[in-house]
């Protein structure tokens, strides 16, 4: 079985059990997992290291461990993530991309560290009444948003907006912002941005509605909130395992597409683009 079999058979070994990786009952904190560096993993590293239920945001190799004057506790296993390489082929100039696999551990299994990889985690916020900094990320989208809609929340691309009932309507602030964020994800897929395929073709429609799930419950995290299940899980998850069983790379691309989209929201903030100039 390859790699790429084994993750998928996880990630489809959970949705039977009625559990959405990318929707995790996270213990004492909101984060997305972070390396040594503090930088964010990305793609299906965020999925891969989300189901081990870890209470702290870093992870590192043994060797970056030893180097910040850590130790591996004995007995403790490492978790198997990928990244891609270039390699070249036989006898030609041209090159593609290979899969590489390595293991990183939690610092929850690490003794001796800085203490700065040691934070006190807090709960997760769950809103009452809108967060100005929340709202505030959403509208330096420079999406077009029409409060108040009647007929539920969706995004609409022939006419490029979307359409969200108030935040009283909802049962919990939770529930609007990670509405709010599953819509903007659909919103990135527009032609102007990132160009994701639109179809109303049930397999398709499923696959950007997996996108939208799983780039909502990255890009809520980021934000600090918690993610929340949607009720229409069930509607689509026969094709997710339908695609998962026909494809193993599936899952792959569809995280790879939600780290995309959340990052093109999070560039769209002042401070990512003062810190490009």
């Amino acid at each position: 079985m390859s790699k790429y079999d084994d993750v998928t058979k996880q990630i489809a070994n959970q949705l039977k059990a009625g559990t959405k990786p990318w929707i995790k009952p996270f213990n004492g904190g909101s984060f997305l997992p972070l390396r040594s560096t503090g930088q964010r993993y990305k793609g299906i590293n965020i999925l891969l290291l989300w189901l081990q239920d870890r209470n702290a945001a870093h992870w590192m190799t043994y060797r970056q461990a030893a180097a910040l004057g850590g130790q591996v506790r004995k007995g403790e296993k490492g978790t198997t993530i990928c990244y891609t390489a270039p390699a070249q082929k036989k006898d030609t100039d041209e090159t593609y991309q290979v899969m590489k696999w390595y293991s990183v551990f939690n610092v929850d299994q690490i003794d001796g560290l800085p203490d700065m990889y040691y934070p006190k985690m807090i709960g997760f916020d769950n809103p009452d009444k809108p967060i100005a900094a929340v709202d505030g990320f959403f509208t330096n989208t420079q999406s077009t948003v029409v409060v108040g809609s009647q007929r539920g929340a969706f995004y609409m691309p022939s006419k490029d907006r979307i359409e969200m009932p108030t935040f009283s309507d909802f049962r919990s602030g939770v529930d609007y912002y990670s509405t709010l964020a599953h819509e903007h994800v659909h919103w990135t897929g527009h032609k102007s941005r990132l160009d994701r395929t639109m179809s109303s073709k049930r397999t398709e429609y499923a696959f950007e509605e997996l996108i939208a799930e799983m780039g909502a419950a990255f890009l809520m995290a980021h934000l600090g909130l918690e993610p929340t299940v949607r009720p229409d899980h069930t509607d689509y998850l026969a094709n997710w395992l339908q695609a998962l069983s026909n494809d193993s790379k599936f899952i792959f691309q569809a995280a790879s597409a939600a780290t995309k989209a959340v990052e093109y929201m999070v560039d769209a903030q002042p401070q990512a683009q003062q810190e490009a100039a």
